[in-house]
């Protein structure tokens, strides 16, 4: 299994980018994967917010818009390229993410976007449902805040 994490511009999968890929395989965790990469100039840098309890996307990630953007960065079609060839020496190539529906769905995006076939089936294990689960069978309920889950990665 392929334990990821995406660092994008912002939530759209159509309008930001990818500019970093995080992984690990879970069965052998001294194999990892860490490249990054700069977004396309077409793509935005989403800084303002509209969710509840959430920052800016520059201030979550430590990064300025020029950082992003920097030409001397592989861009996202080859971080991909490298990413899903890593990918393809693994055997059980299913995804463990935070929040899965962001993660894999960049990916399908991005690589339709550039013509590139995902190397991973498409089941993904959810990080934050598994320790949702494991904290509500030690402590007797969920975690939650203002009816909404307060549990961070």
């Amino acid at each position: 299994m392929i334990v990821v994490d995406l660092e994008t511009s912002g939530g759209n999968f159509e309008k930001c980018g990818i500019w970093q890929i995080g992984a690990v395989e879970l069965e052998h965790p001294e194999n990892t994967f860490l490249e990054e990469a700069r977004i396309d100039d077409s793509e935005e840098v989403v800084n303002s917010t509209h969710l509840k309890n959430s920052r800016p996307v520059l201030e979550v990630i430590g990064k300025t818009e020029k950082q992003l953007r920097d030409k001397n960065k592989q861009n996202q079609k080859k971080l991909l390229e490298n990413f899903f060839k890593w990918c393809s020496g693994i055997k059980n190539r299913d995804l463990i993410c935070h929040n899965p529906q962001f993660d894999y769905g960049f990916l399908w995006f991005k690589a339709d976007k550039y013509g590139l076939k995902l190397p991973f089936y498409h089941r993904c294990f959810d990080l934050h449902s598994i320790a949702q689960q494991k904290y509500a069978q030690l402590n007797g309920k969920f975690l939650i805040k203002e009816d909404t889950s307060d549990m961070g990665l």
